[in-house]
């Protein structure tokens, strides 16, 4: 009973988080056409691997509000770079964030 409420209590107590830090100032000239990420799982708060501007702007896609609209391409021009980390529970994922052209 006790290892049953403790695992509840520690599943419950970890929170759900989405952070965004800008690493770079905006670049208001660059339209925000495409979006590309390179991201690094976290496993039970742990993370391996690397992710970088260059593979980020490689894996440009064409993008609305919510929704991918296309195939990859690369992003020639940077708007922005920001590094965002998103955490459900004990599972997550830190992505390395390019806007541009």
């Amino acid at each position: 009973m006790h290892m049953a409420l403790l695992a509840f209590s520690l599943l419950f107590m970890t929170g759900c988080m989405h952070i965004t830090t800008n690493l770079t100032p905006v670049t208001e000239q660059v339209k925000p056409v495409l979006i590309g990420e390179d991201c690094v799982p976290i496993i039970l708060g742990l993370a391996y691997g690397t992710s970088t501007v260059e593979q980020a702007m490689r894996n440009g896609e064409l993008r609305t509000e919510q929704q991918s609209l296309g195939s990859h391409q690369t992003i020639k021009v940077i708007r922005s770079i920001a590094l965002t980390e998103t955490a459900w529970f004990l599972f997550g994922a830190r992505c390395l964030e390019v806007v541009g052209e």
